[in-house]
């Protein structure tokens, strides 16, 4: 999962590709409206094993909409994916601390005062 925010500055994003190839497209699409979000500007940078991709994306209502996911693809020249993830955007952390959870609030957790575990 990679992280972005809503800022139509450089983002920098890491990754290992299956191959290093020079003609390539990055795809971005919304999971939420399956629309393509196309990127102003992508520069690809190959660092020994990583490939660094420094990323600009418009403005809204074409850009990145906070608290959304997307699917992030590198594809070759024949449209084939070198690679896919995720990205996840929000403007609501620190990209310096670990304390960000992507499920927070989605979930309940009781505390039991033993390991029991009930199956039916």
């Amino acid at each position: 999962m990679i992280k972005v925010t809503t800022g139509v500055g450089s983002q920098d994003v890491y990754f290992i590709p299956n191959s290093f190839l020079n003609n390539t497209t990055i795809k971005v699409i919304s999971d939420i409206t399956n629309a393509d979000i196309v990127p102003t500007s992508t520069t690809l940078t190959h660092l020994g094993d990583y490939l660094k991709c420094e990323l600009v994306f418009p403005a809204a209502p074409n850009g990145l909409v906070n608290n959304n996911f997307y699917t992030f693809s590198l594809l070759d020249n024949l449209g084939e994916p070198q690679y896919i993830d995720k990205l996840i955007c929000t403007d609501d952390f620190d990209s310096t601390s670990m304390d960000w959870d992507i499920n927070e609030g989605q979930y309940k957790e009781f505390q039991t005062p033993n390991n029991d575990y009930l199956v039916i």
